[in-house]
């Protein structure tokens, strides 16, 4: 199984989910917490249209390879909708890779294995490994020239249209942090659909 090799956004990847299903893995490069919770929740949602499914964290600081494989590769007999999510990949050895490889090209279309690698390294041997087989996406923090248009792409997905005061007062409070400014386009939600009326600054924390 020869997989997809470019660079893909977060954004990106929404887009082509609103036509097709989601691909069996991805590999997650880079170390906004908020962005790598945001885009496997989007994409498990894919998964189960009633957002039920098990899911099963595992962490290379924590947890030994050979067991993650054994019990990944055992799940495959299971058809429920499955999330797995593995973090600090980079300890992987090559012939681990191979293993991992050759379960997702056999595992059910129901689930969606996750690999996450803080650093954001493309030279790095079992990232220059998986590049070959599965979907990379990076989950960086954005630019500051980029965060503009993260918000209002985070107010699309929930429902909201941001006017340009709006958008300008989450920049001034929020700064590049979109886990931040999540958190506020929440807030904004929820007094949205209570037609609340309260001053836009006493809503959106500085």
């Amino acid at each position: 199984m020869v997989y997809k090799t470019k660079l893909q956004t977060v954004r990106n990847v929404f887009n082509s989910l609103n036509n097709n299903s989601p691909d069996p893995a991805y590999l997650l490069l880079g170390g906004d917490a908020f962005l790598q919770s945001f885009f496997i929740e989007k994409v498990s949602e894919k998964i189960s249209s009633n957002n039920v499914f098990n899911k099963s964290v595992y962490s290379l600081d924590e947890d030994d390879a050979e067991k993650i494989l054994l019990e990944i590769t055992g799940i495959s007999l299971f058809s429920e909708p499955r999330i797995i999510i593995i973090r600090q990949i980079k300890k992987f050895r090559k012939n681990h890779i191979t293993d991992i490889i050759n379960w997702i090209d056999s595992s059910p279309v129901s689930q969606c294995i996750f690999l996450i690698l803080d650093e954001f390294d493309l030279k790095v041997m079992i990232v220059k490994e998986l590049t070959k087989y599965i979907s990379v996406v990076d989950v960086r923090t954005p630019f500051p020239n980029k965060v503009k248009e993260w918000i209002n792409f985070i107010g699309k997905t929930k429902g909201m249209t941001l006017s340009s005061e709006i958008v300008e007062m989450l920049l001034e409070g929020c700064g590049d942090s979109i886990g931040k400014i999540n958190n506020e386009l929440e807030k904004l939600a929820i007094f949205q659909k209570s037609n609340n009326r309260c001053e836009l600054d006493s809503i959106i924390s500085s």
